[in-house]
């Protein structure tokens, strides 16, 4: 017809004639309409992806945070291994003698119990004056094996206590901090001592007391069996013997305060009953909370490094089943040196556990 054209939309595919540029434009809108319709969401539709995505989040996000917990349980439980291997050095070149006892590697002691210099060359001689003793504590086990692992250690006592906080000596999963306030010697807030070792090794016998103060066998009790001192081969089965466990020793009264009794570095094991209160001692680490629950910090359980190097985690358990020899992490065993006869502890009095002799 004349005064008519065709023309190519080719966009479209297909065909139109000329029309009012209305018309036109309502076929586009229209064709592209639709098209947009059958590709896109309604609102409905929308907020039906949104609550998928949500509860797919929800379902995946404890599946994460437990991954994420496991990672910090295997690398909590390398670090020990890796004390263990320290542990095994120390006792090889203090002829078998333990770390962390008064008697032995504790401030102004000597391997040995005596004031003498016993190994040549070795780290440790005997000195009558205090800021040569290389550990800042009774108890202190971190500060001998981090002079065996470091070319050398800071001398300043404060910067030292810091030192025995990181690296291999710190739990990933341990951010508790509280303050160390002992006298004019130690005034520090840091975090707390991520591992402890059970006190019930640290003893003598009293048949095997050489003295009364640091630098001689002096830290001694009846409890202890008259077989045991604290050396390596005493031990009896290294492999379910208690090194060092995942620890939070804070002050009873208050949590914020890190007890002078200890530093931080001793704990009365995990087999008394967490439901007794400790009147002999101000610090806590197993029992109450918050202490129990940032030294459960591992699924509520407790990583556990052995005297024969290996490191195992335990569940928290029970003091009182298995007729009082306990379950889990609460195993009596673990905690003290075998033949040990619990109704002579020092702290018999403070818990309600069942009197057993430890196999």
């Amino acid at each position: 017809m004349e005064g008519r054209k065709i023309v190519t939309i080719a966009s479209m595919g297909f065909m139109l004639e000329r029309k009012p540029i209305e018309s036109y434009r309502s076929q586009y809108d229209k064709f592209y309409g639709n098209i947009l319709l059958m590709l896109g969401f309604s609102l409905i539709e929308l907020l039906v992806v949104i609550a998928i995505i949500a509860i797919l989040t929800s379902l995946l996000m404890p599946a994460l945070s437990s991954a994420r917990e496991f990672a910090r349980q295997s690398t909590c439980a390398s670090r020990l291994s890796s004390l263990g291997q320290a542990m095994n050095e120390y006792t090889s070149e203090y002829n078998d003698w333990l770390v962390g006892s008064p008697n032995t590697s504790g401030n102004g002691a000597n391997p040995g119990g005596w004031r003498r210099r016993l190994y040549d060359g070795s780290y440790y001689v005997w000195d009558e004056s205090r800021d040569a003793w290389p550990a800042i504590h009774i108890f202190d086990w971190a500060s001998p094996l981090l002079a065996l692992l470091s070319a050398s250690i800071p001398r300043d006592i404060s910067r030292r206590y810091q030192e025995s906080k990181k690296w291999i000596f710190r739990c990933p999963a341990n951010n508790w901090r509280a303050r160390l306030n002992h006298s004019s010697r130690i005034n520090i807030e840091t975090i707390v001592s991520s591992y402890a070792t059970s006190k019930f090794f640290t003893y003598v016998p009293v048949s095997k007391k050489t003295g009364t103060s640091p630098g001689s066998l002096f830290w001694a009790h009846p409890f202890v069996p008259k077989s045991y001192s604290p050396r390596l081969g005493s031990i009896g089965t290294p492999a379910i013997k208690v090194f060092l466990a995942d620890s939070c020793k804070i002050d009873r009264s208050n949590p914020h305060k890190i007890s002078n009794e200890n530093y931080g570095y001793t704990s009365y094991g995990a087999w008394v009953n967490e439901n007794d209160v400790a009147r002999d001692s101000p610090s806590l680490s197993y029992r109450f909370v918050p202490a129990k629950s940032n030294a459960y910090r591992h699924r509520n359980g407790l990583n556990l490094l052995f005297f024969d190097g290996h490191a195992s985690y335990y569940p928290e358990g029970s003091s009182d089943e298995n007729n009082g020899f306990g379950s889990g992490s609460r195993k009596a065993m673990f905690w003290f040196p075998s033949g040990t006869k619990t109704a002579k502890l020092p702290s018999s009095s403070s818990f309600s556990n069942p009197h057993i002799i430890v196999p």
